[in-house]
């Protein structure tokens, strides 16, 4: 605004009025528009306006608005060019334009009481804090409370006031909210990590309540320390992180975030502080979160103590990541567990699995059924004081199944096991005879025990079978040392048809010049075998090879010099990759002392290292086995992984 009211005008604007286009109760509006006539037609418009209707108008101020050229002249016209504001003046001639009070500080919510100061450019202040319209008139209050000091706001309150001098009327009205917020928020549930790589966690954390602000107004501040949870202990603590430790700065509604730029293996510590509009603030507790370790590194949160005092042969994970291990142990973590044990998830032994005197010697195979009974296989005379010759089920307790009754059972070890959809059970070993009917090296039982006559292998294998793999359409792929099936020549890997006559249309050739110790079915129908071979169809392959469908060598699966020593175990992974297990040292040349994981093609995948790997007397892995986590198990005959002891299970990460 420019004041140009009466000899006290200082306007260098310059513009000429154009008609009256308002007029509201007793204040007139005028457009003003050419620069060069200024003093001649404000003249002109003084004249006019103080004729109008016998009132004394002159003016108070005007607004500059034209935002481009002004076509000149008088009085044509170019709207919303410029705003006159002329006012009535009262009897002694005096005039003064007022706005609405101001406030401070503004309205809004605050978390202690507020002294409000209220200014004008008017000599007089009326204000209310009732919700009333206060009013004034010259230099009084008419309605409202005079305005002398700054105004005590402790509890939720409206100030209203309005300003005028002598000789004029109430100013607009001016209004300020004010919300006095004395508590802190309600934090949410505790801070979470949904997952972790070697470099970042991922947090979450349930949303705070308040009892003013809106959830969605509520801010966020995540913070670490990468020594103890104790120096995020309290809120002045926490607020002091700054730099690095600052995760988060202020960010509303946000209730998850992931830390980034971390190292491997490492426990970080983190908080996380809300606040509500009125800038309380509350901590959520500190959480410990540790960082993944590159995959193949020793995952130090699995402890099995003292482990097995001797050779893990086989094991199985339960739907609970529990973990069924069979061997030649006599003792797990100095607990009396004569070849079989259970061990928690996190490696210590499940007290719960009670097997009595358990297995009367070593036990080789192992299967978990759909309902939670175990199978178990191997060269065992009794179970717990009963008569079970090599083969026998028990309950989820780790006690004997009586309802599994396998007669006199068979004659040689069982070395392998593998459960029906149907619930019948294939074994493989290097017996002859089941329950006294000639089985040589195969056969399928019964959910019973009871031998299955449906299934007919003839003379079966011609020497011992070591590993059985069930396909989808109900065929038997076995391997092991064997050169015939049922007379019919086939080197160290057949398939067998559901009555258990040899499929012919699976042909391998000459096949593996070597035991196969272990099978791996692929979704496309590829077989990857494992063992102690160094050809495959008369083609080099060293204790690794993937043979397809129909029995030939997979000339796209290049190991390239392979294992240099056995390979006992093949497990798939999901993602198409290949752990290997063995008293290998080198794969195609690299250092992988026990374990290895492959490419689909082959090749050796270099991401996962296990440095030293196993060592020991034997110094090999045996089977190998995932939890659900994706972490990978080991068992088998060794003392240290990676210069860490473990003795015969180790879980590593993946």
């Amino acid at each position: 605004m420019v004041d140009i009211s009466g000899s006290r005008s200082r306007s260098a604007a310059v513009w000429i009025w154009i008609p009256i286009i308002a007029r509201m109760s007793r204040t007139a509006f005028f457009l003003l528009a050419n620069p060069r006539t200024i003093n001649t037609d404000i003249n002109l418009m003084q004249s006019k306006v103080d004729g109008h209707a016998g009132h004394p108008w002159h003016f108070a101020s005007f607004l500059l608005v034209c935002a481009g050229s002004c076509t000149p002249g008088f009085p044509s016209f170019q709207p919303a060019q410029a705003l006159l504001l002329v006012t009535e003046s009262n009897a002694t001639g005096g005039s003064t334009l007022s706005r609405a009070p101001s406030f401070n500080p503004a309205g809004g919510i605050y978390a202690s009481a507020q002294n409000v100061a209220i200014q004008s450019d008017q000599t007089t202040i009326c204000y209310t804090v009732d919700g009333s319209a206060p009013s004034c008139s010259g230099d009084s209050c008419t309605a409202g409370n005079l305005y002398s000091a700054p105004v005590n706001v402790a509890t939720a309150t409206t100030i209203r006031a309005v300003s005028c001098s002598a000789g004029t009327s109430s100013s607009e009205m001016g209004e300020a909210q004010y919300t006095i917020d004395t508590l802190a928020p309600t934090v949410g549930t505790a801070i979470a990590s949904s997952s972790s790589t070697t470099t970042s966690i991922t947090l979450s954390w349930g949303a705070a309540a308040d009892n003013i602000s809106p959830t969605a107004n509520l801010e966020y501040r995540l913070v670490k320390d990468d020594t103890t949870a104790a120096n995020l202990g309290t809120l002045a603590m926490a607020l002091a992180k700054t730099g690095g430790d600052l995760l988060m700065d202020w960010t509303a509604a946000s209730v998850g975030s992931t830390a980034t730029g971390l190292a491997a293996s490492t426990t970080y510590h983190f908080a996380v502080i809300v606040r509500d509009q009125a800038g309380n603030q509350s901590l959520y507790s500190a959480q410990s979160f540790t960082t993944a370790s590159p995959p193949g590194a020793l995952d130090t949160s699995f402890s099995p103590g003292t482990g097995a005092n001797d050779t893990v042969v086989e094991m199985a994970v339960q739907s609970d990541d529990k973990i069924v291990i069979v061997g030649n142990l006599i003792t797990y973590n100095g607990t009396a567990r004569a070849y079989v044990a259970r061990v928690e998830a996190n490696g210590a032994l499940d007290t719960g699995f009670i097997v009595g005197s358990g297995a009367s010697a070593g036990v080789r195979a192992l299967a978990l059924q759909t309902d939670g009974k175990i199978l178990i296989g191997g060269l065992f005379a009794s179970y717990n004081g009963t008569a079970r010759n090599r083969i026998a089920r028990l309950n989820s307790d780790g006690s004997l199944d009586m309802t599994f009754n396998p007669g006199t059972g068979a004659d040689a070890p069982v070395d392998t096991i593998a459960v029906q959809t149907d619930g019948k059970i294939i074994i493989g070993g290097s017996f002859t005879t089941y329950d006294g009917t000639a089985r040589a090296r195969i056969a399928r039982i019964n959910a019973d025990g009871t031998l299955d006559t449906t299934f007919d292998p003839g003379t079966g294998a011609s020497n011992n079978v070591l590993a059985v793999t069930l396909q989808g359409d109900g065929k038997v792929l076995i391997g092991g040392n064997f050169t015939s099936y049922n007379g019919t020549g086939r080197t160290r890997l057949a398939r067998i048809n559901t009555d258990g006559s040899l499929d012919t249309s699976f042909n391998v050739g000459s096949g593996a010049n070597g035991v196969i110790h272990s099978l791996a079915l692929q979704t496309d129908g590829s077989i990857v075998a494992g063992g102690a071979f160094t050809t495959f169809g008369g083609s080099a392959r060293n204790r690794i090879a993937r043979v397809l469908s129909d029995g030939s060598l997979d000339l796209s699966f290049l190991p390239g010099t392979g294992a240099n020593n056995t390979v006992q175990t093949v497990r798939l992974q999901s993602d198409g990759q290949i752990l290997i297990g063995g008293s290998f040292a080198t794969y195609n040349g690299t250092s992988r002392p026990g374990i290895a994981r492959l490419n689909p093609d082959g090749s050796l995948e270099a991401g996962f290292n296990p440095g030293t790997g196993v060592a020991g007397s034997l110094a090999t892995v045996n089977f190998i086995a995932l939890q659900s986590t994706g972490r990978i198990l080991l068992g088998g005959d060794y003392t240290s992984y990676n210069g860490t002891a473990r003795s015969r299970l180790a879980r590593v990460w993946n």
